[in-house]
């Protein structure tokens, strides 16, 4: 293998190095491809160099893969293989191609993240957080840039690099390591329990609600200090839209004595959510298609999930969740979403048309004209169905009733 900062290009096992993707205090992140699958994209971590010579920092690193192993959850980063390759350490897991939270968060800066989308996030890494602590594992290091969104837009809790095994129920004395902005009073004096992620989760919370960190310094010392003695500000201060038992929720578990936070993190994460619904379903349905129009399409299905969770049958909202679907290029959700929209109401010309995209998408053509004739059937004044008719007859090879389709397209 090359030097640290030139595997670009070459083969890692059955990977082929294209781009790096993040480089660490230990060790690199690049992004492979499968030299015989070439669908298969993965993150393939790296040990850096000038650790090869400890025996220490090579069984550390390899820890974090059995740990991944070990630690199979729905929510955290899954791993795919390990290995030695010319003597240097590496792992392959999934590619989150939707980025980190600290993406997200600074794509929505200086405005917090919306917070059914904050909520969504944080109840996936408060549960696979909940089964790191079932093993006795603690993380160690939160922070924004350790939580990754796969394709499917979920929360993926990653990097186990410096997590430890608690060796009693309470607390462990560690060396301390961490990010100081995500620390835990007692972190900063060498002690860890289950109840300092749940405070590190509690500072990522207030940061998502409020597009700024509870505490700033300019130094460690300094951030230490303010964590173990500085009240923060209530976040409502700073986002009056909060809803106000989130707020309780955040502060509660950014208590500076352990025995103040919550028992544990599936209590803190349920606090977040005991706030009843003030909007409608309808108005959940306008601010998805508000969000949708904007581009925030991840944050748009937080909002259509909203309005079915008050009305499971409500078509327009399956209808909304496929177009959201279809622009992450979800397209087998977007196709469920539709098929459920037309189920509860056979009329819906609409979510025939989105249909009909996501099978023309899915070059099922033969199928998706069906779906487009029927749109057009239920609403023959749609340019979008009589244009979606169009391509998909160029691709069946009927030229001239697809030039017919695209005039009338043209005309309305």
């Amino acid at each position: 293998m090359a030097n640290d900062n030139n595997y670009i290009g070459k083969q890692i096992g059955n990977y082929r190095i294209v781009e790096e993707i993040a480089n660490g205090s230990f060790g690199g992140v690049y992004r492979g491809v499968h030299i015989y699958l070439t669908k298969r994209v993965v993150a393939i971590k790296v040990l850096h160099r000038a650790y090869l010579g400890s025996q220490k920092d090579r069984d550390n690193f390899l820890q974090e893969a059995q740990l991944l192993e070990m630690l199979k959850h729905p929510y955290i980063l899954p791993i795919y293989d390990v290995g030695i390759e010319d003597g240097i350490p590496y792992f392959v897991v999934e590619y989150a191609p939707n980025g980190s939270l600290r993406d997200h968060l600074h794509e929505h800066f200086p405005h917090p993240m919306p917070v059914d989308m904050t909520l969504t996030a944080l109840t996936q890494i408060g549960q696979a957080l909940s089964h790191a602590h079932q093993q006795n594992i603690i993380h160690r290091d939160l922070k924004p840039e350790n939580i990754l969104f796969n394709s499917r837009g979920d929360a993926l809790l990653a990097d186990f690099g410096i997590a430890v095994l608690l060796s009693t129920p309470r607390t462990t004395p560690v060396n301390i390591i961490g990010s100081p902005l995500y620390m835990a009073p007692e972190q900063f004096d060498g002690m860890i329990s289950k109840r300092s992620d749940q405070y590190a989760l509690a500072c990522i919370a207030y940061e998502m609600v409020t597009a700024r960190n509870p505490f700033l310094a300019p130094d460690a010392v300094s951030m230490a200090l303010k964590h173990k003695t500085e009240k923060p500000i209530a976040p409502t201060q700073i986002n009056t839209y909060l809803p106000l038992p989130v707020e309780r929720a955040i502060l509660k578990a950014l208590s500076k004595e352990r025995s103040d936070r919550y028992p544990d993190v599936p209590t803190f994460i349920a606090a977040l959510h005991m706030f009843p619904s003030q909007k409608s379903k309808e108005q959940w349905l306008d601010e998805g298609k508000t969000l949708l129009d904007s581009e925030h399409y991840q944050e748009a299905l937080v909002a259509y999930e909203r309005a079915l969770q008050i009305d499971p049958n409500f078509a327009d909202a399956y209808d909304a969740r496929g177009d959201a679907c279809c622009c992450l290029n979800r397209f087998q959700e977007a196709l469920a979403a539709f098929e459920r929209a037309i189920q509860l109401d056979p009329t819906y010309a609409h979510a025939y048309e989105g249909k009909g995209n996501i099978l023309y998408n899915l070059k099922r053509y033969q199928e998706a004209l069906l779906a487009y004739e029927r749109a057009i059937q239920l609403d023959s004044s749609s340019s979008a169905a009589f244009n979606g008719k169009g391509d998909a007859l160029y691709y069946l090879n009927h030229y001239q009733e697809a030039l017919l389709a695209f005039e009338r397209a043209i005309q309305l």
